[in-house]
């Protein structure tokens, strides 16, 4: 008869390439292999955001167009060559706060549609021309939520808690707006298109982390357990529930990471420390099967 064997090969984070710049509490978006961070501040001695932009490619990281603003704080969703960045904050501005959302087409920032409200440490999930922002500061925590077409942003329901700091992944009929600065702030809520509803806790309290995927197969890691512990935890949700996965090598918050990829590939780069230059790549556990053999019995 014939018999086959598998292979299970561990989940696992590993160094990926250095950022040239090293900043926190910027915008990241895009996969393990075409990944995008943008803007952010060096150092939280430091309150002036910046406007430089990187490109990923799963090894290395280059430069690319700059923002049309300086601006940290601020959500971003998308893949590498059609991204999104909604609102933010920059102490040098005045304004501070920004209704300006900009739109990246692999090369370039361009203006999009104005966010209805000023706002910044949002929320966001879906693509560039359909996607959904919720939360933030504005200027203390809300719980709105709109939707945009890719031009204009409309409104739509409410979460149940307003947060901001949050995490935020999936797509705008079915996203995921993870912890964040409430109370309290394991809780985690999920969008279908219109209304927002409970979803499964996270592993503990949590705000500045950096969620990945779908709403039914989603990776969340690092960010700070307050009062101020900087995270390795990983967690991946299934839809339901979220189980404990293979911590990261450096405890950061305030980081950057993928919005587009999956709870089996995932990357985090730079944030605070802001001494910390570091990529690091998550793959999820993989099983593999084996070719079939014949046993005989005579």
């Amino acid at each position: 008869f014939n018999i086959s064997t598998s292979t299970i090969t561990g989940a696992a984070w590993a160094s990926g390439g250095n950022v040239n710049t090293k900043t926190q509490s910027g915008g990241g978006s895009g996969t393990l292999t075409a990944g995008l961070k943008a803007g952010g501040r060096q150092g939280d001695a430091s309150p002036q955001g910046g406007n430089e932009t990187e490109e990923y490619n799963g090894t290395s990281w280059t430069n690319g167009g700059d923002l049309g603003r300086d601006r940290f704080d601020f959500a971003m969703t998308g893949p590498q060559t059609a991204a999104l960045c909604v609102g933010g904050y920059d102490i040098g501005s005045s304004p501070n706060t920004f209704v300006d959302c900009e739109e990246y087409d692999g090369s370039s920032w361009t203006a999009g549609g104005n966010y209805p409200a000023v706002v910044f440490a949002t929320g966001a999930a879906g693509t560039q021309t359909a996607s959904v922002a919720f939360g933030g500061y504005s200027p203390s925590l809300t719980a709105n939520s709109f939707l945009y077409n890719g031009s204009s942003w409309t409104s739509t329901g409410s979460m149940n808690t307003g947060r901001g700091y949050l995490g935020g992944c999936g797509s705008q009929t079915s996203a995921l707006a993870i912890t964040g600065k409430t109370s309290p702030s394991f809780k985690v809520e999920e969008f279908n298109g219109s209304t927002w509803s409970e979803g499964g806790n996270y592993l503990n309290d949590n705000i500045n982390c950096c969620a990945s995927g779908i709403s039914t197969a989603a990776i969340v890691f690092g960010g700070n357990t307050p009062p101020d512990t900087k995270e390795v935890r990983t967690g991946i949700y299934d839809g339901t529930s979220f189980i404990s996965s293979v911590s990261m090598a450096v405890a950061r918050d305030s980081h950057y990471g993928s919005s587009q990829g999956t709870s089996a590939s995932a990357w985090s780069a730079a944030g605070n420390p802001v001494s910390s230059a570091a990529t690091e790549e998550f793959t999820g556990e993989t099983t593999a099967v084996n070719s079939a053999k014949t046993i005989d019995f005579d």
